[in-house]
């Protein structure tokens, strides 16, 4: 999510939280038609079938490790040789089979993720954001007014699929995911993870999706390295830095907002990433992150209060290497 210039900003004094979400102008109009990327990247939401949840159970065990189902009965009886050969033989690992468990689809998105963007490829990068108007509980005419005001200031679903980004090969990769970072994903913490799939589709891609669980006050990963949120080594949350910067740095804005306050719940963040399992390269990759904003303060000397969501939708897609 991109940075708003401060005179932007200074118009969107109570959406200063919102205003570094919003995205700048994008390129020439391209061909590529909403219908055709959202076919590609499918319902962002896990299927039941394919989802393994935070909830696990284990086979029972047997004998040497072997589990139940690896018990093959000949006739009356079962030697210990045989259970041995069968435990051995379902335990040799299969080059097609596909990862199941939330550490082994984390570890899989994690590699294409950070394979695909050292390659440096081109791509269409279309990000939009939307503030719902049913979401919103603001107290405070002014503060209603000036939110009004944010959301036509915020790249539209049907302007960022008209005029994507085009990206050319070895050019910038700054706002590929993680953004402003050198590699894909940096998440290593399974438990952060809500739920994981990941299935094999007609043409031989695979694609996996990754719910997080969700997070208070996340920072992006280039705000804090050493000590990344679990939402800002996958996705591009706000950073508070900068918001603070903004709200407290800038002599214009501090002359109209006083006492602001504010917390961001990162909830309903889905990535979504289609690969090649032979070269393990990203064939197209969604993003999508809802933010709970709760805020409080004083405009020009009126008292506001309330919260807002803040929904982001990224779809990188025609991915070339």
């Amino acid at each position: 999510m991109k940075k708003l210039t401060k005179a932007i900003a200074l118009l969107l004094v109570f959406a200063s939280v919102f205003a570094l979400t919003a995205c700048g102008k994008k390129n020439a109009e391209s061909t590529v038609t909403t219908d055709e990327y959202l076919a590609m990247l499918g319902d962002d939401d896990p299927s039941e079938a394919d989802v393994t949840e935070d909830a696990s159970t284990a086979d029972e065990v047997t004998t040497d490790g072997a589990t139940q189902a690896d018990v093959t009965t000949v006739g009356e009886t079962t030697t210990i040789a045989e259970v041995t050969a069968a435990a051995d033989e379902t335990t040799t690992e299969d080059p097609n089979k596909l990862p199941e468990t939330k550490e082994e689809i984390l570890a899989a998105y994690s590699e294409v993720m950070n394979n695909s963007k050292a390659l440096k490829p081109g791509y269409t990068r279309i990000e939009w954001q939307d503030l719902p108007e049913e979401k919103r509980n603001i107290d405070g005419g002014v503060a209603k007014q000036l939110i009004k005001l944010a959301g036509m200031f915020m790249e539209s679903k049907e302007n960022a699929t008209k005029n994507p980004e085009i990206k050319a090969k070895g050019g910038d990769m700054k706002y590929f995911p993680v953004p402003r970072a050198e590699k894909g994903c940096y998440l290593t913490n399974a438990n952060a993870i809500k739920s994981a799939s990941c299935k094999k589709q007609n043409d031989g891609t695979i694609k996996i999706v990754i719910e997080l669980k969700p997070e208070m006050n996340s920072e992006p990963y280039f705000a804090k390295p050493n000590n990344p949120s679990n939402v800002g080594s996958m996705f591009g949350p706000l950073s508070l830095a900068e918001i603070n910067k903004e709200i407290t740095g800038n002599p214009a804005i501090k002359i109209v907002v006083k006492d602001v306050e504010f917390t961001l719940k990162y909830y309903n963040c889905i990535a979504t990433l289609i690969y090649d399992p032979e070269t393990m390269r990203a064939k197209a990759i969604s993003q999508v992150m809802d933010t709970l904003i709760d805020t409080s303060g004083k405009i020009l000397g009126s008292p506001f209060s309330g919260s807002a969501v803040l929904h982001n939708d990224l779809k990188i897609i025609n991915i070339n290497y």
